[in-house]
């Protein structure tokens, strides 16, 4: 019987798997027990198992056989893709098999001996590759790229609105590099002590400073600030009063000075200054309005008194030197005066009296005896210089001039008396005290209003004759950009000396180019000078300065006058270096 056929009768039990296509019986014709098989032969075992018990030629094994290879190629194990040699399984014995899974076994302890002696690191190494490839895997099916079968779909780009970037916080403006230095000029030794402020007019940038913020003696320079404060306060159309009032008692007059040094003890012409009040004006004008009441007429004056304490504290500052009197530049500061206390009033320098006020006195009761009445002449009234605080009603007044007539006297003719009263005037206004301790803190305040910094300013005097007074050649260039731009000091640009013409200039700064081209205030005094003012260069940039120098020399002019020059020929190009 072939030994692939199965004998009627036998017992219906499944044969034991054979090993490969053939079973083996061992020549003591007991069947030999199958090896114990692995799990990847069991399906296929399996399989052969069935087709050996139907009776089938050798050939019809073999085509069996072919057929089952297939379904080795789709098992779930891919290892399982080739066939297995079964000629060679036979020859495996138990024993060798036995072999082989205790040596799987050593290595498997081996392996997990390694990991464990590796160290951590090496096992967060491991967990580390194995969180990321579950993220790819995990990563791959969320994108529809394993298992789904079908391509993944395009993602459609979303447009978004990017927000601007960011550029840094501080970004440095271009440098504009200026080629043209001051600073030769600057150098010369016949300037002494120096300090220079410029300003560009178009840019309104500080282009040159050199030691411009140092608040020094400039001369008297200061008299262009009270100038320019007492415009500010008091107004172009400005006139000081001198006024005649009913004394409190019958028969008594009282005479009030309000600061009016250019009322005019002459009875015709003109004096130094521009439409003077007379004294004799404002004497008839009393008698007549005193007379002019009935009541009054019969009653003879007994009585004038005459008040200057609209001036109070010092009329004389005590850094003045006592030679300005003698020498004709100024008076005792009084609020009662006549032509400036001068000796002769149709000549602007002569010499000052000791007391304006007796001198002031003394003219009145002169043209009082011409102008009254005998009746009022046979017991002649007490002249007394007294402070009367009540009066009565006003009888007469006299004005001065208009202030816009009385500024060029004061800053242009350099009248320090009437400067020195316009700062007084300015401080009674302002505070109801006229004294020159007052001045100093009210004559800076309406320069301040003009966003002026005050810092480099004080004032010891309205003149600038005081050692006292401090400027900083700063606050000499934004005052003269003021005089520039603002409307209401248009009459202190009007009178600013002009280089090459007639002033303060006239012989200076009048060559090269510069003839028309520099418009300044000149301080001088006490070893000082100074310039405030403007130049047009030669590109057409203005630019304003504040110049201050130790120095009163023919050499040391020349050399200030040099540095101006040298704004003209740099204008836009003017270095700070």
């Amino acid at each position: 019987m072939d030994d692939f056929t199965k004998e009627p009768g036998q017992d219906e039990t499944p044969k034991e798997p054979s090993l490969g296509r053939f079973s083996v019986t061992p020549s003591n014709g007991k069947k030999v027990p199958p090896p114990k098989r692995s799990d990847q032969t069991k399906s296929s075992t399996s399989a052969e198992s069935v087709e050996s018990s139907a009776p089938v030629s050798r050939r019809a094994a073999r085509r069996a056989e072919s057929a089952k290879e297939p379904a080795l190629e789709n098992s779930e194990n891919p290892k399982r893709s080739e066939k297995p040699n079964k000629s060679e399984e036979p020859k495996r014995s138990a024993k060798l098999r036995k072999s082989e899974r205790s040596s799987k076994s050593e290595k498997s302890e081996k392996s997990e001996k390694d990991v464990a002696s590796a160290g951590p690191l090496n096992w967060i190494i491991g967990v580390a590759a194995g969180i990321v490839t579950v993220a790819l895997v995990g990563g791959a099916f969320a994108f529809g790229y394993i298992g789904t079968g079908e391509e993944p779909k395009p993602e459609i780009p979303v447009e978004t609105t990017q927000p601007p970037r960011e550029g840094p916080e501080n970004v440095s403006a271009p440098i504009d590099l200026k080629t043209c230095s001051i600073t030769p000029e600057l150098a010369d030794a016949n300037l002494g002590q120096v300090h220079l402020y410029v300003i560009d007019n178009d840019t309104q940038k500080v282009v040159r400073d050199y030691e411009g913020d140092f608040a020094v003696y400039g001369g008297n320079i200061t008299r262009v600030a009270t100038a320019a404060s007492a415009l500010l306060t008091l107004g172009k159309d400005f006139q000081i009063e001198t006024r005649v009032y009913l004394g409190k008692d019958p028969g008594t007059l009282v005479v009030k000075g309000y600061g009016d040094i250019t009322l005019t003890r002459l009875s015709s012409g003109s004096s130094v200054y521009p439409s003077s009040a007379r004294i004799a004006d404002l004497v008839n004008s009393a008698l007549s309005a005193y007379q002019s009441d009935p009541d009054r007429a019969v009653e003879p004056i007994t009585e004038i008194y005459f008040d200057s304490s609209y001036f109070s504290g010092d009329n004389w500052n005590s850094k003045w030197d006592a030679a300005l009197r003698s020498n004709g530049y100024l008076s005792r500061i009084t609020a009662l005066q006549l032509d400036g206390d001068r000796s002769n009033p149709k000549t602007a320098k002569n010499v000052r009296g000791n007391d304006p006020v007796a001198v002031f006195i003394s003219y009145f009761e002169e043209s009082y005896k011409a102008s009254a009445p005998e009746e009022f002449l046979e017991t002649p009234p007490n002249f007394t210089s007294q402070t009367v605080n009540e009066v009565g009603d006003l009888l007469a007044t006299v004005k001065s001039a208009k202030y816009s007539s009385l500024l060029p006297v004061a800053v242009t003719n350099v009248d320090y008396t009437l400067t020195e009263a316009l700062g007084r005037i300015v401080a009674a206004v302002a505070s109801g005290v006229g004294s020159q301790a007052e001045l100093s803190s009210r004559v800076p305040g309406p320069l301040g209003g003009l966003g002026i910094n005050l810092s480099r300013f004080s004032m010891a005097d309205a003149s600038g004759l005081s050692t006292d007074n401090r400027v900083g050649a700063n606050f000499l260039a934004e005052f003269s950009k003021q005089i520039y731009e603002n409307k209401d000091l248009v009459l202190i640009h009007n009178i600013m000396p002009t280089s090459g013409q007639p002033g303060a200039l006239s012989g200076r700064l009048n060559s090269g180019g510069l003839k028309d081209k520099v418009r300044a205030f000149v301080g001088a005094g006490s070893g000082a000078s100074s310039l405030a003012g403007y130049v047009i260069a030669e590109d057409g940039t203005q630019l304003h300065f504040g110049l201050i120098i130790s120095g009163t020399s023919t050499a040391s002019i020349a050399a200030m006058d040099a540095i101006v020059a040298k704004l003209y020929k740099c204008g836009a190009n003017l270095s700070n270096r």
